[in-house]
């Protein structure tokens, strides 16, 4: 290792209290000169250095000190790295928060893990301009994001420009862990002129990768798509692998995203999206995102999912001013849930959970939600009916809505303690009454401090 040499792209201030380390390529802690190495920028270097000579459980700091503006962006895959396992590469600015921005459509502007050998379904992007990796040559990565910027393509400041690609894609064995500071933001991904392709994720998509967000932002992003045939789903962050995404949110802030569909066709999840994996939230923000569509449906401005994409774990977080609009009947603003949901812990929903048709909700040991959180029941995916259903919780425990063939109501005791069903229509209440049916609209349902269900 090198140490005390001079680098590229130095400013004269660029020691900081909050990094401690001047703009340049580090090995561990030893500041290494990567100005001969290929490339037009320092990140750009640093990663030409890394694909040489890269070690198995490295740590690798790339510190910025000036903007970079970039036409291609960077791929962090294996063989980025020399094909070296459990490699760690961190991304920070030496002083104040530096910005590096894609200036050219149809490239992420950060791409960490590998595209695995097999084709899979395009989720708005050409991937067969990534290079696979059959499963033996998939190298775990992760990259850690430090007081930074990453700032894509957007109309309002690019001349009316937009992208055709997510900000961030993290792939297989990839993960991405976003930090105090770090922002990405300002991708307006725009889908469906020409071609019935869906927009996914215009911030991060995570495609059998991990997001770690302890601090940060995911904001002002938008996934949009045109195409009459084509949906979009997931303005700030979403998944779209059935199994092996996942995403954990201990802090910061997902805001100001938008989904958007100007066909005939649906918007779903205006700050997050997930087909499916891992999904736990203990802390940080989900607020002011929006789901908008033209004539399709808008459904979950904050956050929306697919139709099974297990449980999803709310232990913490604060939830507030998620919207949706459309000319349809069926927008759905707020938090919308179709499979299971765990709350625990000091949640803060100042705004309605929907639960679709199928949705289950578990209340922990430890429930203190800072309000009462009002639950509204979504009608079946596609129906026109606005009849409102409703539930009830007793001693943390959860009751259920249910049906037999004939329409009649099951007795919460034949029922699996530890799962229930919502079926539509249908408000049972335990114990002696547990066969009664309304068939009024419920005006409200609210989740009190205590675990419990007040219907009105």
């Amino acid at each position: 290792m090198l140490a005390g040499l001079l680098v590229i792209a130095c400013p004269t201030d660029d020691s900081t209290e909050d990094t401690g380390l001047k703009a340049g390529f580090y090995v561990g802690d030893t500041l290494t000169d990567v100005s001969a190495e290929t490339g037009d920028n320092l990140i750009a270097k640093s990663l030409t250095w890394l694909s040489t000579k890269a070690a198995a459980a490295g740590a690798y700091t790339i510190v910025v000190g000036e903007d970079i503006t970039t036409p291609a962006g960077f791929q962090i895959n294996p063989a980025t790295v020399n094909s070296q396992d459990n490699v760690t590469i961190t991304l920070k600015s030496a002083k104040a928060a530096r910005t590096v921005k894609l200036s050219e459509k149809g490239s992420h502007l950060l791409a960490v893990g590998a595209y695995p050998d097999a084709e899979y379904e395009n989720r708005g992007y050409p991937y067969y301009s990534f290079t696979k990796f059959n499963s033996d040559a998939q190298k775990n990565i992760t990259v850690k994001l430090e007081n930074i910027i990453l700032k894509g393509i957007n109309p309002e400041t690019d001349s009316g420009e937009t992208n055709n690609a997510q900000l961030v894609w993290v792939g297989f064995k990839g993960t991405l862990n976003i930090e105090d500071k770090a922002q990405i933001t300002g991708n307006y991904m725009q889908m469906g002129t020409g071609t019935s392709r869906e927009a996914w994720g215009a911030g991060v998509l995570i495609f059998g990768g991990s997001v770690v967000m302890n601090g940060g932002s995911i904001d002002g992003n938008t996934a949009h798509t045109a195409h009459d045939s084509a949906s979009a789903f997931g303005g700030g962050i979403a998944s779209c692998d059935n199994s092996g995404s996942s995403f954990v949110m201990n802090g910061g802030e997902i805001s100001n995203n938008t989904v958007r569909a100007t066909g005939g066709q649906t918007s779903r999840g205006g700050g997050i999206f997930w087909l499916g994996g891992k999904l736990k939230i203990t802390g940080g923000s989900v607020v002011n995102n929006n789901a908008s569509a033209a004539t399709g449906e808008a459904r979950g401005g904050g956050y929306s999912e697919w139709t099974a994409p297990g449980l999803f774990e709310i232990t913490g977080g604060k939830f507030k001013d998620n919207s949706a609009s459309t000319s349809n009947t069926r927008a759905i603003d707020g938090m919308l849930f179709r499979d299971a949901i765990l709350l625990d812990g000091r949640v803060d929903f100042q705004e309605p959970i929907w639960l679709d048709p199928g949705a289950t909700i578990q209340i922990g040991s430890n429930f203190a939600p800072v309000t009462q959180i009002k639950v509204n029941f979504a009608p079946a995916n596609g129906a026109t009916n606005t009849h409102t259903d409703g539930g009830a919780f007793k001693d943390k425990q959860m009751f259920a809505w249910a049906q037999d063939a004939d329409g009649n109501p099951v007795s919460t005791a034949a029922l699996p303690v530890d799962k229930f069903t919502l079926n539509k229509w249908y408000y049972f209440t335990n114990g002696s009454d547990a066969t009664t049916k309304y068939n009024g609209d419920i005006t409200e349902v609210v989740i009190d401090a205590t675990g419990k269900i007040v219907v009105k």
